[in-house]
């Protein structure tokens, strides 16, 4: 069992996605001819400050962030939807995100972060984390 599995399979801490987003790609430097790009939603349900168990929820979802079979999960979508040339997935309600794309050769990477500040228009290997 991968540690992604342990987060995901955890009774306590149910994961859920709350959102999907399509939409056209709006960098000129994306180096493919796909012209889409996908974001996924993620967070744990009931997610309650007060219940007691904020820190092991986050825990979780930082887990699942972290995760590197989380660029498997971006490689199978780009795979199977073939305009889709870069796929995010962020966090409910926080500025969390981790971005993958395709290069020119259709290789899938994940994106370098730059801090905020450092470039106004980060090139299609870049994304700005806050």
């Amino acid at each position: 069992m991968t540690k992604l599995d342990t987060w995901l399979h955890d009774d306590s801490v149910e994961i859920i996605p709350s959102g999907v987003r399509v939409s056209t790609i709006e960098r000129p430097d994306n180096p493919t001819d796909r012209s889409r790009e996908a974001m996924i939603v993620i967070g744990p349900a009931n997610f309650n400050h007060s219940d007691g168990t904020a820190e092991k929820k986050w825990a979780a979802v930082s887990g699942v962030m972290a995760s590197p079979e989380l660029q498997q999960y971006a490689n199978q979508i780009m795979r199977s939807c073939t305009g889709i040339a870069a796929v995010s997935f962020g966090v409910a309600q926080s500025d969390y995100i981790v971005e993958f794309a395709l290069d020119a050769r259709g290789t899938v990477f994940q994106r370098s972060c730059l801090e905020p500040g450092v470039a106004v228009h980060p090139t299609w290997k870049e994304q700005i984390c806050l």
